[in-house]
């Protein structure tokens, strides 16, 4: 009888793909968010935080599970997640230095009046 302690890796393309996909739709969804932010005022990119972070998250990690599970270093699976894992952390990284800019110049001036 097997235990069901030790994770196996019987689908690991699905996983790096599964990366691949969540990383890029981490970026669409941020880019349609600045431009919306941009073209709509009352659409702001803060309305979005919800939906970028967990994509961005779920790249990263399924990038990092599926490169546990691969065997073969010059796979094509091996590149799908570590590009959806680059992917992943380009967009939280470019989502926190956008929270930081939004903090920095437009907080202080709310009390400005």
């Amino acid at each position: 009888m097997e235990s069901n302690t030790t994770l196996k890796f019987n689908n690991v393309r699905g996983i790096s793909l599964a990366a691949l996909f969540l990383g890029i739709g981490s970026v669409i969804v941020l880019m349609a968010s600045i431009a919306l932010g941009t073209l709509v005022e009352s659409i702001g990119i803060t309305m979005f935080y919800g939906l970028i972070i967990p994509l961005g998250l779920a790249a990263f990690i399924c990038g990092l599970i599926a490169r546990k599970g691969i065997t073969k270093e010059k796979s094509v699976d091996r590149r799908f997640a570590m590009l959806g894992m680059v992917l992943g952390a380009v967009v939280l990284g470019l989502l926190l230095i956008l929270i930081t800019t939004i903090f920095v110049i437009f907080i202080p001036g709310l009390g400005a009046h």
